[in-house]
């Protein structure tokens, strides 16, 4: 299957990498088109810079939830208060992950413009490009993602509201 995904990728992107200089006599990128990537570059990588921040956050956050779920003294087994906090860490090392994939494409975009202004080639700038879209791409799956577990998490409540019994006391 190692095949099909390098296909998917050929599929997805048909052109060469563009990572030197092209040795072909008038292929460079327009230097008005470098210079506006260029001037995204370091918002690119401070939005980038940003995300890895968050989801080291994250991260720190949901490890302080397991660990704090897991207090010894608790008694045998996890109580109701412990195993939320312990759930609620581990949903947070989740989000880091989701945290760091977008930051990790912006920071392949920032690195592509970085080459384009050293090569200057219109390879460079379809590599640049081509970084871009791949971030585009993981924004519209996670939205989308984010867009259909809310509309689940939502459901779940309005069901477990409606069929549980309440508690009389």
């Amino acid at each position: 299957s190692a095949g099909a995904g390098m296909l998917g990728y050929a599929m997805d992107y048909p052109y060469p990498a563009g990572n030197q200089a092209s040795s072909i006599p008038g292929d460079s990128a327009s230097p008005r088109t470098i210079e506006a990537l260029a001037a995204t570059k370091p918002w690119v990588r401070f939005v980038s810079v940003m995300g890895f921040l968050g989801a080291i956050s994250m991260a720190a956050y949901g490890v302080m939830a397991v660990f704090f779920g897991f207090i010894p003294g608790q008694q045998p087994g996890l109580t109701g208060f412990a195993a939320m906090t312990a759930t609620l860490g581990v949903f947070y090392l989740v989000l880091a992950v989701v945290y760091a994939i977008p930051s990790m494409k912006l920071w392949k975009f920032a690195s592509s413009i970085a080459r384009l202004k050293i090569s200057q080639s219109s390879a460079g700038l379809e590599s640049a490009i081509h970084q871009q879209r791949g971030f585009w791409k993981t924004a519209g799956i996670l939205c989308i993602v984010t867009f259909i577990s809310g509309f689940v998490m939502i459901a779940g409540v309005v069901i477990l509201a409606l069929f549980s019994t309440p508690i009389v006391r």
